[in-house]
């Protein structure tokens, strides 16, 4: 077991070395390791899982044969709520050299969500703003945001999801699709709140500073407290933010 529903978040840590502990005894060493997801963007419940992210030297004679492995390995276990993903160095930096999303939230993570670092690690954190900015000052990173939070897996589901609950009868099977809601509406919301934090101060914000206004609108429409309706009109209004910070070129 590594971490059991409803801990907080020093269990999250201790647990986040166990499972740097099982992945260096079946992969390699591992070089980094930080929370991310609804613990890592400090917008957890208490029933919240634990999504871990991980770079690691995959160990050599892994990478010989036909039958090599992918570059990132991901693992969920069933029962304990904990999932992680693995990157092998080379695929991870190949991520950070694209400003992938996906490699610069790693780099930008605060200190308190760090499991392990190193120094080959932080000699490339320390080149993160290069990696984000790359010669753009960021307009890559957020674009993809945007198309992120408008394509199909974010407004086009929600909306269908929303089109769904209007003529679904009030009872459990309208309850389950506000709680998809909230949790489509939070990760958008999250997202748009990295975006607008790339381009109001060429940074990548990861962990939304507690109280802050995203802070606590993601976590109110993760609990519940922010309106359906609202939370889908203010990311509307934040992706309309970025895309006129993106400018006339722009085109969603």
């Amino acid at each position: 077991e590594f971490l059991a529903v409803g801990q907080g978040e020093d269990a999250a840590m201790e647990s986040g070395q166990r499972m740097v502990e099982a992945v260096e005894a079946k992969i390699g060493s591992v070089l980094f390791a930080c929370l991310l997801g609804s613990r890592g963007y400090n917008v957890a419940l208490p029933e919240s899982d634990a999504d871990m992210v991980m770079v690691a030297a995959f160990e050599a004679e892994g990478h010989w044969g036909v039958d090599a492995p992918l570059p990132t390995v991901h693992h969920a276990l069933p029962d304990q709520i904990a999932d992680y993903v693995v990157y092998d160095v080379a695929a991870f930096a190949d991520l950070a050299r694209s400003a992938d999303m996906h490699a610069l939230e790693p780099l930008f993570q605060v200190p308190g969500m760090v499991v392990r670092t190193s120094p080959p690690f932080a000699a490339l954190a320390a080149r993160r703003s290069e990696l984000l900015l790359r010669g753009d000052g960021g307009r890559a990173v957020v674009a993809k945001c945007v198309s992120e939070a408008l394509g199909r897996r974010g407004a086009a589901q929600t909306d269908a999801l929303f089109a769904k609950l209007a003529v679904t009868e009030p009872g459990p099977k309208a309850d389950g699709l506000r709680d998809m809601l909230r949790k489509k509406l939070y990760v958008q919301a999250a997202l748009m709140a990295r975006a607008l934090s790339v381009a109001d101060t060429g940074e990548l914000t990861v962990f939304l500073p507690t109280s802050s206004p995203a802070q606590l609108f993601a976590a109110g429409i993760r609990s519940g407290d922010v309106p359906l309706d609202l939370a889908r009109a203010r990311i509307r209004s934040m992706v309309d933010e970025a895309t006129a910070w993106l400018g006339p070129e722009y085109d969603d």
